[in-house]
């Protein structure tokens, strides 16, 4: 349901999932902790399927239950991976990158599972993309330490998550999407800076370079 919080007008959010069979294994989330504080994540199960439909059902639940309850992106992370990697007999995994927006200050915290790094569209149009800390991806070990990581957001900036369905994504040549051509699309939306805009905006230039 969009726009997510209709009262507010301090953040903007959309998102799209379009699997590339009937059912498949990514996922989102996002939820206010408190009023002051925006959770979110993005991840990718490894695998296709009903399998990996599970396995992603599952980690989300993880993530809403940890988010709310711990105090770090770092602790939810250790959380959520602890309990995936327990009794894991199919052994799936999956990559994931979560922070907490401070929407009174923009600070973002996060902690990264070995997912694609986000790009972050300035006010002013500049595109750029994050220098995370690495990660491992989750469900593997159960004793991963993950770390966490800050960066900011000002004004009028938006922050683009995404898997590696964008930028893996396969034209008629086999060649793929890749960043830089995310990074082209993006370099577009200063044109109209809203959330649904860029989201879509990104999805249309995907789907005309995977053409039939």
């Amino acid at each position: 349901k969009f726009p997510p919080f209709p009262g507010r007008t301090d953040l903007d959010v959309f998102a799209m999932l379009e699997p590339a069979k009937q059912v498949g294994g990514d996922l989102y989330d996002y939820f206010l902790i408190d009023r002051n504080r925006l959770f979110f994540v993005v991840g990718d199960v490894a695998g296709k399927g009903v399998p990996a439909a599970l396995f992603m059902a599952m980690t989300t639940t993880l993530f809403k239950a940890q988010a709310l309850s711990a105090a770090s992106t770092d602790e939810i992370m250790n959380r959520v991976n602890a309990e995936l990697a327990r009794d894991n007999v199919a052994e799936m995994f999956v990559t994931a990158f979560a922070g907490i927006l401070d929407l009174r200050d923009g600070r973002v915290t996060y902690s990264d599972g070995g997912h694609e790094a986000p790009f972050i569209v300035r006010a002013d149009g500049g595109v750029e993309r994050l220098k995370k800390k690495q990660g491992m991806a989750m469900g593997i070990f159960d004793d991963v330490e993950y770390q966490a990581d800050a960066f900011s957001l000002q004004p009028g900036d938006a922050l683009i998550l995404f898997t590696d369905g964008v930028s893996e994504a396969t034209g008629p040549d086999d060649e793929l999407y890749t960043a830089d051509r995310i990074r082209s699309a993006l370099e577009r939306t200063r044109e109209n800076p809203s959330a649904r805009f860029i989201a879509e905006g990104l999805a249309d230039s995907v789907r005309t370079f995977v053409g039939e």
